[in-house]
């Protein structure tokens, strides 16, 4: 089950930390699926995958806009939020938009 997904927001690219129960062991797959019909699916970079965390690269093809994450366990199991939680959204947001220091 999937309890938080932070950060919410970023640039492609972005390391996006996934915290849950029920992972598994092995990686599964994550696809990061665009609200607007046309973008479709994007397959994820997985870094780090563990029974209860897992941490993945926002991809680096993806154009700005929101975008729903889907997990599958490595057995093909949907991960999805508790029966009262709503599916998280990531926002894209554009390369330029980040401010260096």
């Amino acid at each position: 089950m999937l309890l938080s997904m932070t950060p919410v927001s970023g640039p492609p690219g972005t390391l996006v930390t996934f915290r849950g129960v029920g992972f598994g062991t092995k990686p599964g797959r994550i696809a990061f699926l665009s609200n607007l019909t046309s973008l479709g699916q994007v397959n994820v970079a997985i870094r780090v995958w563990t029974p209860t965390r897992i941490e993945a690269f926002v991809p680096k093809t993806v154009a700005r806009g929101l975008y729903t994450p889907e997990l599958w366990t490595a057995t093909g199991t949907p991960v999805g939020p508790g029966s009262d939680a709503a599916w998280p959204i990531f926002r894209v947001t554009d390369v330029t938009s980040i401010v260096s220091g």
